[in-house]
């Protein structure tokens, strides 16, 4: 019953227009097409701490909340396995041995890595990182992330300052 953005944000304005502040992985732009951009949380919801808000997404979609996520992993089985059938097969993005995956979803994320405020990005090539609309306390907000070692999804609390990929859901 949900209906998914098929790829990573990569807007550059809000949807008013305003230039929002972005990052690509080691600000190389060969990655920048496959793997999107990378926003803080602020930024991903462009301002609001309302649950669902539109953020950054398009007129109709909005940064989904954990509890979007968690229909979304519990649809595919819960999520020691969700993982698994939520990330691309094979390792032409993914290093391997990207365990489990086999995208019978269609939701295909790719592994773009983070970028952490102190300037430094980690985890291309081994994990995808999703933004929720769903603050955990002031600073920190949940994300849901994928590894290429295991086919498991994982909610974690993280600092609001760091940037991680945006997916939109339909609303």
């Amino acid at each position: 019953s949900q209906y998914w953005l098929d790829k990573n944000l990569l807007v550059t304005h809000s949807p008013s227009g305003s230039l929002v502040t972005s990052y690509y992985y080691n600000s190389n732009p060969d990655y920048l097409a496959t793997y999107g951009r990378l926003y803080t949380w602020e930024v991903a919801m462009n301002g609001s701490i309302v649950e669902k808000a539109q953020g950054l997404c398009p007129d109709g979609w909005h940064v989904p909340s954990y509890s979007e996520f968690d229909q979304l992993i519990s649809s595919l089985g819960g999520p020691t396995v969700a993982g698994g059938k939520l990330k691309e097969q094979g390792i032409s993005h993914w290093e391997t041995p990207n365990t489990g995956a086999t995208n019978s979803s269609g939701f295909t994320p790719l592994p773009g890595g983070d970028y952490w405020d102190d300037g430094t990005y980690h985890y291309l090539h081994q994990r995808s990182f999703f933004w929720s609309s769903t603050s955990y306390v002031s600073s920190q907000s949940y994300i849901v992330y994928l590894h290429n070692n295991n086919a498991e999804t994982v909610f974690f609390p993280v600092l609001n300052s760091d940037g991680f990929s945006v997916r939109c859901l339909k609303d």
